[in-house]
């Protein structure tokens, strides 16, 4: 396949550090540079990878499997725009956190929403469910928590375990404290995504008081 600058660009945004084959591997899928690429082209034919391991190893562009095309990404345009088609398919009052572009051990592309709601009134978020898209096909596969396949790492968003941590560093010592007395109260720095000695993938944060 043919991939010019003009036609598609690196969508940075939604780069994501994934253990593909026992590798460590960003992950960055293309998309459409424009409404015009969009209208004449029919979907985006690979993303690329590059090697967390090695400074010194070439980017690898990939060619997606049986000459696929991404027709659903957050650059298209009209029902392609992937929110917009997830609004239109059963997600139109649902709390869809973020878009996140993660690829199988057989590296094929997918992207993964994870799927939130209200615990508390308008609070207390929690994830009930994932939603798991075939940016080719536009089918959509609802995952339970339960039944998380091992090859998705970025399941909990950053922000929602940053909110949790200051959620817990606010109110340990109950509501009235966190506006009175300020007893033993921490908040969270920026969660880090890092994999420990088991291989799974762990948020990790520093706390300050």
């Amino acid at each position: 396949t043919s991939i010019s600058g003009s036609q598609f660009q690196v969508a940075r945004k939604y780069t994501t550090l994934q253990r593909i084959g026992g590798q460590w591997w960003y992950v960055v899928p293309l998309d459409y540079s424009g409404v015009s690429v969009w209208w004449s082209t029919n979907g985006v034919p690979a993303y690329i990878k590059v090697s967390a391991e090695d400074p010194n190893r070439q980017p690898i562009l990939v060619n997606i499997k049986n000459d696929g095309k991404m027709r659903f990404t957050p650059g298209a345009f009209f029902g392609n725009n992937i929110e917009r088609y997830m609004r239109y398919h059963g997600y139109l009052n649902k709390d869809m956190y973020e878009f996140l572009f993660e690829i199988d051990e057989e590296e094929n592309p997918w992207w993964v929403v994870p799927i939130l709601k209200p615990r508390f009134g308008w609070w207390g978020e929690v994830i009930t469910e994932v939603a798991q898209i075939n940016p080719m096909t536009g089918e959509i596969k609802q995952v339970k928590m339960s039944e998380i396949p091992a090859w998705m790492d970025r399941v909990f968003p950053s922000q929602l375990a940053k909110d949790y941590q200051a959620w817990r560093g606010s109110y340990r010592n109950g509501w009235l404290n966190s506006w009175l007395w300020s007893k033993e109260i921490t908040e969270p720095q920026q969660p880090i995504l890092i994999y420990g000695a088991d291989n799974e993938p762990y948020w990790v944060s520093g706390i300050t008081s």
